[in-house]
């Protein structure tokens, strides 16, 4: 299942060159406000078949819009989320805020990509993250996104033992992998996040 957010028709349009390319990776569906999608990109999607929905609720962002037709579909899909990250502060941390209704509505895993970062959550629970290091890092952070979380690590140059992570108080930024292996235990849901070493990959 491939969605484009509204403008992201435009990013997914621009990015591909030619039109064999852009056959090769024709998203299902276009969904949102449309405040943002050109008029020439719409009507090329439509003309090869893909389905354009406006939706013209305001209390949603284009990519809970996406969200909300994942969860109807009602298809068990983990999601990966291009150019989720990045620009206004506020979109961004409406898509994070999007972490945690996909972890307690749809009980999935989705992961953000955007041309610095990967980020995921990290529900309560140990977790083992295994990073390639032709990928991944070395920088990364663990951040306790609305509530305090006590967490544990392996793997980092600044390990935490549990050590309570709290806006307002500690929290582990401008960390660093230094093993192909991370182990990471929290006793709440956080956002683990770490850099793209080579954008092209």
């Amino acid at each position: 299942m491939r969605l484009c957010a509204d403008g992201g028709a435009n990013r997914l349009y621009d990015v591909l060159k030619t039109p064999e390319q852009r056959k090769q990776h024709l998203p299902d569906e276009i969904i949102g406000d449309l405040d943002s999608l050109r008029s020439e990109v719409k009507e090329y999607y439509l003309s090869v078949g893909v389905k354009v929905t406006r939706v013209r609720d305001q209390d949603s962002t284009d990519f809970m819009k996406c969200v909300f037709l994942v969860e109807k579909s009602q298809r068990s899909l983990d999601l990966v989320v291009l150019s989720g990250l990045g620009g206004r502060f506020d979109q961004t941390m409406a898509t994070i805020n999007m972490l945690y209704y996909i972890k307690n509505k749809l009980q999935c895993q989705t992961v953000l990509v955007s041309d610095e970062n990967i980020t995921i959550l990290l529900d309560q629970g140990t977790h083992t993250i295994q990073c390639s290091d032709l990928e991944a890092g070395p920088t990364c952070g663990l951040i306790p996104v609305g509530a305090p979380a006590t967490i544990t690590t392996e793997g980092l140059q600044w390990n935490l033992e549990n050590r309570l992570s709290v806006f307002g108080g500690m929290v582990s930024s401008s960390n660093a992998i230094v093993r192909p292996t991370v182990t990471v235990h929290t006793d709440a849901p956080i956002v683990w996040t770490v850099e793209i070493k080579n954008p092209e990959i």
